[in-house]
């Protein structure tokens, strides 16, 4: 019938032209038509796909172009972060936020958006070596606790580096040194490990456990 012939021929100009905006809208409305739903399915996800990283492209393209050329590195930053909205794993977004970490206006909202993605994907080698960055706007003490917690608890626990999970935990029980939790921690980790860490006061903690948390407590701290 007619309408079979007109799918037919739409997927001959497909087929020569390649599937864009007029053959797929032209195929969409001729398989529903038809009731040709598997069909339909297949073209819109196809077209759907290539519509989103399309989009995605043009706003890395778009953030270099802010970045790199243009010095509007706030014009960058929104376009990565609509890059990520789209794709958050987007590599191009990734490299352009990377390169805005030494722009200090720019800096903790693309650690932020940096972290997100990564923790989105499981990537937490590199969530964790964006910690200089992100310890670099945090004023507060409580805030640089919970990230030096948090990175110290990721090495331990998904990526099996207790040697630096331990330095980690150990920076943060100096910021809090009646957390018990965090005390427990370091003591485990001290134990398994047998290794001198050092503080950043400069101090260090000593084999002996109980004489690191000794002069730890001496200390100033928010717990």
């Amino acid at each position: 019938n007619d309408v079979e012939a007109a799918i037919s021929a739409w997927r001959r100009v497909q087929g020569e032209c390649g599937e864009d905006a007029e053959t797929v809208n032209a195929l969409a409305d001729l398989l529903t038509t038809a009731g040709r739903w598997v069909e339909l399915a297949e073209l819109l996800e196809r077209a759907s796909g290539r519509d989103t990283s399309r989009v995605t492209a043009r706003l890395v393209r778009l953030a270099d172009a802010y970045r790199e050329h243009l010095d509007q590195p706030q014009g960058a930053l929104a376009a990565y972060r609509g890059a990520f909205a789209i794709e958050p794993a987007n590599e191009g977004a990734r490299t352009g936020l990377t390169g805005l970490l030494e722009v200090p206006a720019c800096r903790p909202a693309a650690a932020a958006a940096l972290a997100a993605s990564y923790r989105g994907s499981g990537d937490w080698r590199r969530f964790v070596a964006l910690l200089p960055a992100r310890l670099t706007d945090a004023t507060d003490p409580r805030a640089r606790l919970a990230l030096l917690r948090e990175a110290g608890e990721i090495l331990r626990d998904q990526l099996d580096d207790k040697a630096d999970a331990l330095v980690f935990l150990a920076q943060a029980f100096a910021l809090s040194p009646r957390d018990q939790i965090l005390e427990a921690q370091v003591v485990e980790l001290n134990q398994i490990m047998d290794v001198t860490v050092a503080l950043p006061s400069g101090k260090v903690a000593m084999l002996a456990v109980s004489r690191f948390c000794g002069k730890t407590r001496q200390g100033r701290g928010i717990g």
